[in-house]
């Protein structure tokens, strides 16, 4: 699940050397496996609208989501139910994340609007200081 979670360009310090995340794991024989394949195989198994991002989004940490995706993968028709049990036993969590967010894009929203009067301000004083000392 955390395949499409890992950087590429990630290194694990192994003795004096360096290993890539895969090559890592291709030594411990761990297969990284493509969300959309285990999406693919939930649909198989009977979870018509199969999403490994939903049962991440509503799991508190990575040991919730292996255990949600577990039960949906021996119950796949009782994944609505079991969604909607994670959602409503996280819920303050899930509230705060949301949160969060809003913070955040907020504040990056005002960082981006700042930017551009800044911007806007050294342009403004540029062309006025060309305009001083341009020749008459």
């Amino acid at each position: 699940m955390a395949g499409a979670a890992i950087d590429n360009k990630a290194s694990i310090p192994v003795g004096n050397d360096y290993l890539t995340v895969a090559s890592f794991a291709s030594r411990l024989g761990i297969k990284f496996i493509p969300v959309s394949q285990i999406n693919e195989q939930l649909q198989r198994r009977g979870w018509e609208k199969a999403s490994v991002k939903a049962i991440c989004r509503v799991a508190k940490d990575a040991g919730e989501a292996m255990e949600a995706l577990d039960q949906i993968w021996s119950h796949p028709k009782e994944a609505k139910g079991i969604i909607s049990r994670y959602t409503e036993q996280n819920k303050s969590i899930l509230e705060q994340e949301r949160m969060l967010e809003t913070r955040m894009k907020k504040s990056r929203l005002s960082k981006t609007i700042l930017d551009v009067d800044e911007d806007e301000n050294e342009t403004e004083e540029h062309n006025n200081t060309e305009k001083a000392t341009a020749p008459v």
